[in-house]
């Protein structure tokens, strides 16, 4: 597994995020390092999905302020989008489950 991720357009246009990914996404791309994270501690996996969020934010155009609602919501989907294909390019299980909110444990309830 490599120990730094490259949140690239190139990946996102072989995918075909970029054509959902608003204009200002084709021309940013964002490194996001990770070596020095322990991702078998939820510490380290936070601060990666921190990292990978901002990363993100920042190359679908994401900023604070009013927007029309049909960019905010197309800024939103590529900030997801470009997230999920970080998540599934760091391919390890901890970050995958905390990324979707999933907990290794299970529920048993009667019904």
């Amino acid at each position: 597994m490599p120990r730094s991720l490259m949140l690239a357009l190139a990946s996102a246009i072989a995918l075909g995020f970029a054509a959902a990914a608003p204009a200002a996404a084709a021309e940013r791309a964002q490194r996001v390092t990770y070596a020095e994270l322990d991702l078998d501690a939820g510490a380290g996996v936070d601060s990666l999905l921190r990292r990978i969020e901002n990363a993100a934010q920042y190359m679908c155009g994401d900023r604070s302020g009013p927007m029309p609602l049909h960019q905010r919501m197309a800024v939103r989907r590529c900030v997801r989008d470009k997230s999920a294909q970080a998540v599934a390019d760091v391919n390890h299980s901890n970050v995958t489950a905390r990324f979707y909110n999933r907990d290794p444990s299970i529920i048993v309830a009667s019904r």
